[in-house]
């Protein structure tokens, strides 16, 4: 007659049968996938073994250190290769066929691109923040056109004080140094016919 002994504990089964020597473990607390643990810790280094970490959907994927912690790039052959970086890629805010007086939103990118279809002024950020930058990229859609800024809640600094005549394609780039209310401070400087603000 085959003897059944059973011993069991918390997430586990341990099962002896004597007539066919039949020895099991069966662990009820494996995961099936690392989904299961909420808070996964890594026990040692993560060796990808010659594969990707790739999301889903057309996600991102997020590094984020805790508070102040960096975000290092190292190699033990010491260098990295970032060539293999995919995309450069800036956000580009596209603000078609412009003329009149606008603000540039550098919330929204950090590149704008406007078709200057007149004159055209420009009155600071729409939401001034202290280091904040644009840079702007006009085509002139063949014309010959100006530029000027609006100084009467804002102040410009550049080279001189003649407001440049575009041509082509022109860019230049705005930045904030103090975002005071009805008092901001830019600096612009430019590439191309732009050669000064007033």
């Amino acid at each position: 007659m085959a003897t059944i002994v059973t011993r069991s504990g918390k997430g586990s089964a341990l099962t002896f049968a004597e007539g066919d020597a039949n020895f099991t473990n069966l662990n009820t607390d494996k995961l099936e996938n690392v989904s299961e643990d909420t808070t996964p810790q890594l026990g040692g280094d993560l060796d990808v073994n010659g594969n990707i970490i790739v999301s889903v959907s057309g996600g991102d994927i997020d590094i984020e250190p805790d508070t102040s912690g960096n975000i290092n790039l190292t190699s033990d052959t010491g260098g990295v290769n970032i060539s293999t970086l995919k995309s450069y890629d800036e956000a580009l805010k596209t603000d078609n066929s412009t003329t009149g007086t606008i603000s540039l939103d550098h919330e929204a990118a950090p590149l704008h691109y406007i078709v200057q279809t007149g004159a055209l002024t420009i009155s600071g950020l729409t939401t001034p923040t202290a280091g904040a930058n644009v840079t702007l990229i006009l085509n002139n859609s063949g014309g010959s056109y100006t530029i000027t800024f609006d100084e009467a809640n804002s102040t410009f600094y550049a080279v001189d004080g003649v407001d440049p005549t575009l041509t082509g394609f022109d860019m230049f780039n705005i930045l904030c140094l103090d975002d005071t209310t009805d008092a901001e401070v830019y600096i612009v400087t430019g590439v191309g016919s732009i050669s000064a603000i007033t």
